[in-house]
């Protein structure tokens, strides 16, 4: 009986990635063990070879590489919780003021305050 991880992290599929790889094992080898052990959260095809291919090239890093651009919009609990503090303070705030008020970059405000309700 195989038993399968239901929840695992990018890096940890990497490293597992980076095993097989180093030993020697072929791109569609390595997928399809990994398959096996991840189920459907397992990374695709496409991309363990991409990752396999800079391991060849010498990347010894399974983290993602800092990447400049927009920033990705955040709305972590405490920042829900901090715009539900901004609106009970006064219920006709404009959502410019609650973006201006919390200290992050929120994209989706509305999607954020419907997370509230």
């Amino acid at each position: 009986m195989v038993l399968v991880i239901t929840s695992s992290i990018v890096e940890e599929q990497r490293a597992v990635m980076r095993f097989l790889f180093e030993k020697g094992k072929k791109v569609g080898k390595i997928h399809s063990e990994m398959v096996e052990v991840y189920g459907k959260d397992c990374i695709d095809c496409t991309n363990v070879g991409r990752w396999c291919k800079m391991f060849q090239d010498g990347r010894t890093s399974l983290a993602d590489e800092v990447r400049s651009g927009r920033p990705v919009p955040s709305s972590t609990c405490l920042n829900v919780d901090e715009i539900g503090i901004v609106i009970l303070e006064n219920r006709c705030t404009a959502l410019n003021e609650i973006k201006e008020n919390v200290a992050t970059f929120l994209m989706d405000l509305p999607g954020v305050l419907f997370m509230r309700t």
